[in-house]
């Protein structure tokens, strides 16, 4: 069993990005956060998508993955997610890999520094 420090407690990150905190976002800020509110909404669908547990739903994410009338949507919707994923991924290693505080020396590749005295 996960105790303390392990356990992650995914349903903050739950609460923090989800369907209703982006239309607060979009309603608060209007286009000048327009692009955060699409990505707090696309994050809030793919949680749908990976946590569906019944065959069909009232919000079309949480039915049951690949069923005909959710498949389009639901596979849109896990493509962008996963080019989310890949563009902050890329993000995080570049700014790794420029300056490293903690060495005091300028990296060229971000593998070269340990993955723990890159996040500490």
């Amino acid at each position: 069993m996960v105790r303390g420090q392990e356990c992650q407690r995914v349903y903050l990150a739950a609460q923090l990005l989800s369907e209703r905190v982006a239309k607060a976002v979009s309603h608060i800020f209007g286009d000048r956060y327009r692009k955060e509110a699409e990505l707090i909404a696309l994050v809030d669908e793919a949680f749908d998508t990976f946590n569906s547990r019944h065959m069909s739903d009232g919000k079309l994410h949480r039915s049951a993955f690949g069923m005909a009338h959710t498949i389009d949507e639901q596979y849109s919707c896990l493509f962008k997610f996963t080019q989310v994923l890949a563009y902050v991924a890329g993000y995080v290693a570049a700014e790794c890999a420029t300056v490293d505080s903690t060495l005091g020396k300028i990296t060229s590749d971000a593998s070269e520094v340990p993955r723990d005295e890159r996040y500490a």
